[in-house]
């Protein structure tokens, strides 16, 4: 029921109710918001303290399973927990008090929504950023790149929406929550079994690239990494703990298990269910409208290497090696790879990591990113970003042995942000979008402040069709890139796979959305998917193109020309990624950011550079994200060009 969207019946029943004070109104509607608020607090708290307990103890049991890893790796951490908490308080809050009457007071403004957000804190659920508009850095948390609105694109606020959010209730359940209920008068197929009928009908199809290499899938990631993190959010009351969820797949709170079909094979090794927790949410912001519930993003919206950096100020500073002047990163210092430095290890003890691989005993490692564990290709691109780091700062020293440890660590951040954006819109997005590169990212006019940086809700989910690109194994191979070691495959989804997570946004409305057709028959989406019996596919299960998931519609699309998406996927991929450069004011062409040389020298950078300076590899493929055949295609590093740091020497070295 949308409360909010009845304002004629508001009105009457306003008009209704007994004449009294008006003072004695608000002051009642007052105390009753915080007697409800401090009951809520109480059973949240003690909700998020249970759940903590429960995974600490799942933690150190030396059994955890894959799920419970994903979930300590992916749990809200700092000022993103404390987001969520807010945003829980606050939601469940509204659902108590609003049998009592109208969210809004007698003259139709959202005072009484204001105050319910006064009295849960969202206000001021970070620490107040005073901003110096006059800086050359970034913040770490992404504030102040706007001047106008010092919050935009800033982390742990809520992720942008393009279109109206779609909810069962209109509020905060998603479709396929009430059983029996259908959307447009059809059922809501069980995710599973989309996944077993359609992405196994697409993997049949060849779906995984030929083209390209792996190192393409592992760059995607890393952006998606920079970009947003949507925590796991807890459950809402203390009397539904997560183990329920977990172990007897109960729905309920933030807990949405995935169902297994009765035919479905995984029925008999993993039981009804896949769990599966909801994202971390935060309260909304004035004015209020609408209501309905908003995911976090804990990241900062920009392609700033915050993966490396971190996206708050005490996790930016355990990262550091605060005890060197030379602007360092902290690295491991119980172990190194030939006189190179890995990742530190999380201090956690004992770290969960151990228990996946007991022979070995190698801990979680600390970085930017709280999943940099996730996958062995993850925490090597983890790796390579940190060496690179650290031999920026120490050429910089090199070339200014006036400036501090401050500067340094500052000005090489500086440059390796440069260098994410760079690969990023040069070298990816163009094997990405294809022939629709420059339709939905034109070429660069300069910094608007008029543009919303913001990831949006739909591009968390659009984002992930780089999950088709993922094999199975990977070949573990040696510098001359030839099998090495016992084991020259390794499994790649143990840890890797994310339960396949399903937006309810309906595939026409982005279509809609996007200036395409919007099909209404099998002959009119068979005609867009070019697939008749794809299409079957997919009617047989929604029974309308209007109820297709969004993420489902836009992998099931017909590639683009020279693209590895179909064009619903480039126009929303590519109107973020456009927003995303025009809306940061620290973009690397933006004039002033950097000088003309110095943007001159970083167009000299490339991923084989960064393998060639920062690992013992010495023949490198020019390009890196094709698939390439050794010998073929490879160079030794003396060819490829390095990044010459000249025109970061100051005046008075």
């Amino acid at each position: 029921m949308r409360l909010l969207h009845l304002p004629g019946l508001l009105a009457s029943l306003i008009w209704l109710q007994a004449a009294a004070p008006i003072v004695s109104a608000r002051t009642t509607r007052t105390s009753t918001i915080s007697d409800t608020v401090s009951q809520v607090k109480v059973q949240v708290n003690k909700a998020f303290l249970d759940s903590r307990t429960r995974l600490k103890t799942a933690m150190t049991s030396e059994t955890p399973t894959t799920r419970q890893l994903s979930e300590y790796l992916k749990h809200a951490k700092g000022r993103s927990r404390t987001a969520i908490r807010m945003g829980q308080v606050w939601e469940e809050s509204l659902k108590r008090l609003r049998p009592q009457g109208p969210l809004t007071n007698v003259t139709g403004s959202s005072l009484d929504l204001a105050s319910l957000s006064a009295e849960v804190g969202c206000d001021a659920p970070t620490p107040a950023v005073s901003c110096d508009t006059n800086s050359p850095y970034r913040t770490i948390t992404g504030d102040c790149n706007n001047r106008r609105n010092p919050a935009l694109g800033a982390a742990n606020r809520a992720l942008a929406r393009w279109l109206p959010a779609e909810y069962e209730d209109g509020f905060s359940l998603p479709f396929g929550w009430t059983p029996g209920k259908t959307r447009n008068g059809f059922p809501v197929p069980l995710a599973r079994e989309v996944s077993n009928k359609i992405i196994s009908y697409l993997s049949e199809e060849g779906v995984l690239d030929q083209n390209r290499s792996l190192l393409f899938m592992q760059w995607g990631q890393i952006v998606d990494h920079d970009l947003d993190f949507a925590p796991d959010t807890e459950m809402g009351s203390s009397n539904f703990s997560k183990a329920q969820c977990d172990e007897y797949c109960i729905q309920g709170d933030n807990c949405f298990p995935i169902m297994f079909p009765p035919t479905d094979p995984k029925v008999k090794t993993q039981g009804k269910c896949m769990p599966f927790f909801r994202a971390g949410f935060v309260c909304p912001t004035p004015p209020y409208q609408p209501v309905a519930r908003q995911q976090i993003n804990a990241l900062t919206s920009f392609l700033d290497a915050s993966l490396v950096y971190g996206p708050e100020p005490s996790l930016a500073n355990r990262l550091r090696n605060l005890s060197s002047p030379l602007g360092l990163m902290a690295v491991n210092q119980e172990v190194s790879d030939d006189g190179l430095p890995h990742l530190p290890f999380v201090t956690t003890q004992p770290s969960p990591c151990e228990f996946i691989n007991t022979t070995a005993g190698v801990p979680c490692f600390l970085a930017g990113d709280s999943r940099a564990s996730e996958q062995i290709l993850l925490a090597t691109s983890h790796t390579l970003l940190l060496r690179e780091h650290n031999r920026l700062a120490q050429e910089l020293k090199r070339l200014n042995p006036q400036w501090d440890g401050e500067k340094l660590y500052q000005e090489a951040r500086k440059i390796l942000g440069a260098f994410v954006q760079i690969i990023t819109f040069r070298d990816y997005l163009p094997i990405v979008l294809g022939g629709e590169m420059q339709q939905w990212i034109p070429p660069y006019q300069g910094y608007n402040e008029s543009v919303d940086p913001r990831i949006s809700n739909v591009f968390t989910f659009a984002f992930r069709f780089g999950h088709l690109e993922v094999p199975s194994t990977i070949f573990r191979l040696d510098e001359n890139y030839q099998p090495w070691g016992p084991e020259p495959e390794l499994p790649l989804h143990t840890l890797f796979f994310n339960t396949w997570r399903m937006v309810k946004d309906g595939y026409n409305s982005w279509r809609g959305f996007c200036g395409l057709s919007q099909p209404q028959t099998l002959e009119e989406l068979s005609a867009v998917l070019k697939n008749e019996m794809l299409a079957k596919k997919l009617l047989g299960l929604y029974g309308t193109p209007d109820n297709i998931d969004i993420w489902v519609g836009t992998v099931a699309e017909p590639l683009v020309e020279s693209g590895r998406v179909g064009p619903l996927l480039a126009c929303l991929l590519g109107l973020q990624f456009q927003r995303i450069r025009d809306g940061d004011r620290f973009w690397w062409e933006n004039a002033g950011v950097f000088t003309e040389t110095q943007q001159d020298s970083l167009r000299k950078m490339s991923f084989s550079r960064l393998v060639c300076d920062n690992t013992h590899i010495t023949k490198v493929p020019l390009n890196p994200f094709q698939v390439n055949s050794y010998p073929q295609g490879f160079v030794d590093c003396s060819d490829v060009e390095e990044l010459d740091l000249l025109p970061w020497a100051s005046v008075e070295s």
